[in-house]
């Protein structure tokens, strides 16, 4: 018989009859008893209504041992025990029948019945259902074995007991010999077949019918759990969460924004299913140096999701097993593009979180010591089904041309390459798939981490192609089937938009590289730098674009110009006649090679604005954020404001990003015009026209700045009149008389009251500053210690801060 069992914790089957022939033994000749079965059909010895009797399983020990035999022919004979013999052997079957092991006939006698007062020779005759009354044996309760004839039982001819003596069928008057049965081989020839769990190994145990275990396992806590009321917990935002990355400065360097969040979740026992579904997703690069205002978005249409997560956790058995029937992960496709100087600061945020946490532990001088005798524990889980459908990642990388101190640091020793700019690399990320896996969490982790990581390594060629220096030829290679693709679909002004952007392109990122080249060879820092600032400021429009591209050409014409004289006086003050002859010679270069590099920035300029031009509305350069910057200035990190956001952006486009200049408020002054305090200047700005500044003051000239109320026919004009000097005041005298003192009618007292305030806070602030010592050890730890992340749920307006 085979039987196919699935390795299922808590599986059980009914008993299992196994081949085990037995002896039919006349136990007057064995020395030494046994319990006798008694009242028992040999149907009940097989079959699925096998009923468990404990027996001996030991054979006695004698030299006269008796069993009935067929050495040859049908005749069945009294013979001496042969353990080798097949011919002593039966096996019993359903219907109770004994049949013989070697000729497959059943025991049975020659006629229907014997004559009164004779007996029967027993013989083996093939199995016949019209002789059932002489065909089932039975074991008495006395031991006799009997068929269906009453008053008849096995014995020996004339009732003599030895070797060679005809078995026959006799009357119970004679005293026929008890006969048992003894098995040829251990157990009762049934099993129960059961699956338990042993940690994370399912077991099969085969338990004897009768010495095994009598109650089949049952799963006691699951009935248990059918009893108790499920915990569902369900949480739904569907204004959506705000999680915001602040640094040392503090600067706000990410803005993620998770919009239709809901997360369910149900708990039955040991049994917990949880749901996770986000629909709305976006980061957004909200650094003052940001080269693009989007990290990263999804690309999907409208309804679907961006992810949606599933998983089933279940602690079965003895509770030392975590099993996983089910983990399901479902990601749309995304857009990102990738600033270096975001992802240095980021590496600069975590580092410097991970420092701060490693100096504020205390060393125990026992921790190694409790570490090497600490038992290893090894908990693994087991994995069921596990998938993550395949998902593709559109990635651009923009090098940033200027970096700062800190973060040239972080770039050198991470050995990054400053070449490496690339656009529109799509990144496959294969279904991930794993079922039936035992490990421990950090192997399953780990064994998800390789699979994406060789999806990511096999798009090296596909990164080169994109790259800027090799002018992108894997998008202009898309572009061209793009056009293709569109023009024959009868979009005439698509297929010139798409093959204009990837020549536009290409001829930009070509140009760039070229003109790198050439500033590199011209030798000159200044050059360098000054070039270096242009390109930072034309990925932000194609105005912008054309901008810079006029400004290089310029710098370099003009640098070409004066590259001999420049560059002579330089040598001559670094290393006198020596210095002279080698900065005639780099003036003879940069002679050359700056105008060619001016004019390859204007060319690069041009064409960049053509590709900006022509991008597709899909693209990642027309999202916009989902909300300004944060404004961060001062050590207390107020909640968001969207007045405060506009007034740092206007103060960054006023004063081209500068760190020097702090932003202090912003305020409508009335319904024509706002003000701007900085820790520099206040500004007047036309609320209309956006960013056209009306009047401008120093805070150096500014003596004090008063409310003054005046009261005409009953109606009360709120003025705010600024003290101002041509020449800033002495030290210590604060109310000299005014030279000119402007006003400003504000459209209430508060707010006259409001930007007094701001503007003596700022003018305090200038002067404290003055009278500052910086110490650069104290500033590092004041930089560390001011890390913090901020977690803001939208739609009820509620902060939460955690230290770093």
């Amino acid at each position: 018989m085979r039987v196919m069992i699935t390795p299922t914790p808590y599986t059980h089957l009914s008993a299992l009859v196994y081949e085990n022939a037995v002896y039919l033994a006349l136990t007057d000749t064995w020395e030494g008893s046994s319990p006798v079965m008694r009242d028992m059909p040999l149907s009940q010895l097989s079959g699925s209504s096998f009923r468990a009797i404990r027996v001996d399983e030991k054979l006695p020990n004698s030299s006269s041992r008796l069993v009935l035999d067929v050495p040859q022919g049908v005749q069945v004979l009294v013979k001496q025990y042969n353990p080798h013999s097949l011919s002593q052997l039966w096996q019993v079957k359903e219907s109770g029948q004994l049949m013989h092991y070697k000729t497959k006939l059943f025991l049975d006698i020659p006629g229907r019945s014997p004559n009164p007062g004779t007996y029967a020779s027993l013989i083996v005759k093939p199995l016949d259902d019209t002789r059932h009354q002489t065909q089932c044996w039975t074991f008495q309760d006395n031991g006799y074995l009997t068929c269906k004839l009453a008053g008849l039982a096995v014995s020996a001819r004339n009732g003599l007991l030895h070797d060679g003596s005809d078995a026959v069928l006799d009357m119970f008057s004679k005293s026929p010999p008890q006969i048992k049965f003894y098995k040829r081989r251990p157990g009762c020839g049934a099993v129960l077949v059961k699956t338990s769990l042993d940690g994370p190994t399912v077991v099969i145990k085969l338990l004897d019918a009768v010495a095994g275990e009598h109650t089949v396992y049952s799963d006691t806590s699951s009935r248990e759990e059918e009893n108790i009321k499920p915990l569902q917990l369900q949480v739904k935002l569907l204004g959506g969460v705000g999680l915001s990355v602040i640094n040392h400065i503090p600067e706000e360097l990410v803005y993620v924004s998770m919009s239709g969040l809901s997360f369910d979740a149900e708990l039955a026992g040991s049994r917990t299913t949880v749901v996770f579904d986000l629909v709305g997703f976006q980061a957004d690069n909200q650094c003052r140096e940001a080269l693009v205002p989007v990290v990263i978005h999804p690309v999907m249409r409208e309804g679907e999701h961006t992810v949606h997560f599933r998983m089933i956790r279940e602690v079965r058995g003895d509770g030392r097993l975590v099993v996983y029937p089910e983990v399901q992960a479902l990601f749309a496709n995304f857009s990102s593009q990738l600033d270096e100087v975001l992802l240095l600061k980021l590496i600069q945020f975590f580092e410097m979180s991970r420092d701060t946490k490693s100096e504020e532990q205390k060393y125990e001088p026992e921790a190694e010591y409790k570490l090497s005798t600490r038992k290893l524990e090894y908990n693994p889980v087991l994995v069921e089904s596990m998938l993550i459908h395949e998902t593709q990642v559109n990635v651009s990388l923009i090098v940033a041309p200027v970096l700062e101190e800190d973060l040239k640091d972080i770039h050198t020793r991470l050995g990054l390459r400053s070449y490496l700019n690339f656009s529109d690399v799509t990144f496959v990320l294969k279904k991930y798939h794993s079922s039936n896996m035992i490990a421990a969490t950090s192997t399953i982790r780990d064994n998800i981490i390789r699979h994406y990581r060789d999806c990511a390594v096999g798009h090296k060629l596909q990164i080169v192609l994109n790259s800027e220096m090799t002018g992108n030829m894997g998008g202009l290679f898309n572009d061209l089937l793009s056009g293709l693709s569109v023009g024959l679909d009868g979009d005439v002004s698509g297929m010139v938009k798409s093959v204009a952007h990837g020549m536009s392109d290409t001829a930009s990122k070509l140009s760039s590289t070229a003109s790198t080249v050439l500033t590199y060879v011209s030798g000159d820092d200044a050059f360098k730098a000054d070039r270096d600032r242009l390109r930072a400021s034309r990925y932000q429009s194609s105005s912008a674009s054309l901008r810079a591209g006029w400004q290089g050409l310029r710098s370099g014409l003009i640098g070409g110009i004066t590259s001999i004289p420049s560059s002579v006086v330089r040598g001559i003050n670094q290393d006198g006649v020596t210095g002279a002859v080698t900065g005639l010679a780099k003036g003879l270069i940069g002679t050359v090679t700056k105008p060619a590099a001016g004019l390859l920035d204007f060319a690069s300029g041009t064409t960049l604005a053509i590709t900006q031009s022509t991008r597709s509305s899909e693209s990642i350069g027309e999202i916009r954020r989902i909300r300004l910057p944060r404004c961060c200035s001062g050590e207390i990190l107020s909640p968001y404001s969207l007045d405060t956001a506009q007034g740092m952006a206007t103060l960054w486009k006023l004063n081209r990003k500068s760190r020097d200049e702090r932003f202090i408020s912003w305020c409508v002054v009335n319904t024509q015009y706002k003000i701007l305090v900085s820790s520099e200047r206040v500004r007047l700005i036309e609320r209309e026209s956006g960013n056209k500044v009306v009047k401008e003051i120093m805070l150096d000239s500014i003596g004090q700045c008063v409310y003054l109320p005046r009261t005409v026919s009953g109606t009360t004009d709120h003025h705010l009149a600024i003290q101002v000097y041509d020449n800033p005041p002495p030290p210590g005298v604060f109310n000299m008389p005014p030279d000119s003192c402007p006003r400003l009618n504000c459209n209430s007292q508060k707010t006259s009251l409001k930007i007094s305030q701001d503007i003596q806070y700022s003018i305090d602030l200038k002067k404290e500053a003055a009278y500052m010592i910086n110490s650069g050890e104290h500033s590092a730890v004041a930089r560390k210690d001011s890390y913090i992340l901020i977690v803001i749920v939208e739609n009820y307006k509620v902060l939460f801060t955690i230290q770093f």
